[in-house]
């Protein structure tokens, strides 16, 4: 079955705004990926992608460890 995503009605996002979010909410935390992103910093948007998720793994860690 082939979906004509052109007839279907946009839903509006439900969400907190940024300045009342916590740090990892996801808005929140990808924030300065976004940024970079709709500046066309490619490089950029990845070293900070790359920062999200090594601190991710770091957390984890400790998370398991205790």
């Amino acid at each position: 079955m082939i979906i004509d995503m052109d007839d279907l009605d946009l839903v509006p996002k439900d969400v907190r705004p940024l300045d009342v979010q916590t740090p990892n909410e996801s808005r929140n935390l990808w924030s300065s990926v976004t940024q970079q992103i709709l500046g066309k910093n490619w490089g950029e948007a990845t070293r900070e992608k790359q920062i999200i998720e090594q601190v991710s793994r770091v957390e984890r860690l400790k998370a398991m460890s205790t």
